[in-house]
């Protein structure tokens, strides 16, 4: 069942990714936007490969997608972006460092083969990069909320919002499923 909810979701972000190529105008891009549903659809695809073709449910379960950790900072870009404050390169290279360091630990732990050789560092490293997901998307949704409460809601200002409450959503929801099991 798991499987198949996976499969859905690749194939909702795929059809999203597409879709949003023709909403694009002269004065409005969705560039961080395209590139969070490519992330969303890298992570999946990487779900797809640990429950599918590895048909390993541990690594599943706790192999948490560097990935994460650019969603919140994408839908501030692209938010600063709809009001036309575009950041220095600096700044967006400094929200972006969590998910370069996330992209180093998840490759380092597959290379090294720390579920095999060291379970419980393993263990242990993912469930703070568990955290640092759950830290990353709450903050940034939760900061890109507050701001939006004395905005003006044009169209893009509303898919943010939108975005910015899923992101919530999930975030709340992974919490609730983390302390059932």
């Amino acid at each position: 069942m798991l499987y198949f909810i996976i499969i859905y979701g690749f194939v909702q972000s795929s059809i999203a990714l597409y879709l949003l190529q023709f909403r694009s105008s002269s004065t409005r891009n969705y560039d961080f936007l395209k590139i969070l549903i490519a992330l969303i659809l890298i992570h999946l695809g990487v779900k797809l490969f640990l429950l599918g073709f590895l048909q390993n449910q541990q690594l599943f379960s706790q192999l948490h997608s560097f990935t994460s950790f650019c969603y919140g900072p994408l839908v501030w870009f692209q938010y600063r972006h709809f009001l036309r404050k575009p950041l220095d390169k600096v700044t967006y290279l400094l929200h972006l460092i969590p998910f370069v360091l996330a992209a180093f630990v998840y490759f380092l732990a597959l290379v090294l083969q720390l579920p095999e050789q060291f379970p419980d560092l393993f263990n242990n490293l993912f469930i703070y990069f568990g955290r640092g997901v759950v830290i990353s998307f709450f903050v940034y949704s939760s900061f890109i909320l507050w701001h939006l409460r004395v905005q003006i809601q044009t169209t893009e200002l509303r898919l943010i919002r939108q975005i910015s409450v899923l992101l919530l959503l999930a975030t709340f929801t992974g919490l609730l499923f983390s302390t059932l099991q």
